[in-house]
């Protein structure tokens, strides 16, 4: 790559654009074949440092190339617009990571009933949603499926962690208190943001999600019944 980025090392502006034409033919025939997509992008931007070039949002989109590369999903697709709302980004590098936002600075409840909203719940409610996420991804097909129950992987994760994260800051429930009064207010409220095709996913997911946690009896058979009835209720 730096040979072919040579004869432009005397225009700063037409080598970054070159070494961005160059990472999108990367990305697309090579990047794939990479265990760790993230390290292309990174090699290029420690490239450029070490010709002193500054890489900008004119001639570098470190965002859409994430995008590309398959890192992160687009930004306007209304599930991811979903989780980020609730402070909630999945990537994959090598493998599916979360990045959350400080759940005190996002809309929640502080106190409902004998029960205060605490912010290390609510971190512990999301992490615990991300990982159930990937225990039903592993079960479905492995940790490297692109997609799985009928949606990209990472949008699946997205939204099974956003329901964890849903619950606790509108009605402060962590799954073993889910009731079925708080999840009928939040499918209501979720069918009214999402459009069609998304809400459909976001009901199949919390479907299997309730359908889940009654086998591996974290929920008790009386409240599964009372939640599974609420989800028949709001079905597409």
């Amino acid at each position: 790559m730096e040979n072919q980025l040579t004869p432009f090392h005397s225009d700063s502006v037409q080598y970054a654009c070159q070494s961005a034409i160059i990472q999108l033919f990367l990305t697309f025939v090579v990047q794939p074949r990479l265990q760790n997509p993230s390290a292309l992008i990174k090699g290029i931007q420690t490239l450029a440092h070490q010709q002193n070039v500054t890489v900008t949002d004119d001639n570098f989109d470190i965002d859409k190339l994430k995008v590309i590369a398959g890192i992160d999903q687009s930004p306007t697709i209304p599930e991811v617009k979903f989780a980020a709302a609730r402070g909630i980004k999945i990537s994959f590098e090598g493998e599916y990571v979360m990045r959350i936002e400080r759940p005190e600075r996002l809309p929640h409840a502080t106190h409902l009933g004998k029960y205060d909203w605490k912010s290390l719940t609510a971190e512990r409610t999301t992490t615990q949603g991300f990982w159930f996420a990937l225990d039903l991804v592993e079960r479905k097909k492995d940790l490297t499926a692109k997609n799985v129950y009928g949606m990209p992987t990472p949008i699946f994760i997205a939204l099974v962690t956003t329901f964890y994260t849903a619950m606790y800051a509108d009605a402060i429930e962590t799954p073993k208190r889910w009731s079925s009064p708080a999840l009928e207010l939040h499918m209501q409220k979720t069918r009214n943001e999402l459009p069609k095709s998304a809400w459909k996913c976001y009901w199949q997911v919390v479907d299997l999600v309730i359908s889940s946690l009654r086998n591996n009896q974290t929920l008790a058979a009386k409240q599964a019944d009372e939640l599974e009835g609420v989800v028949i209720n709001a079905r597409p």
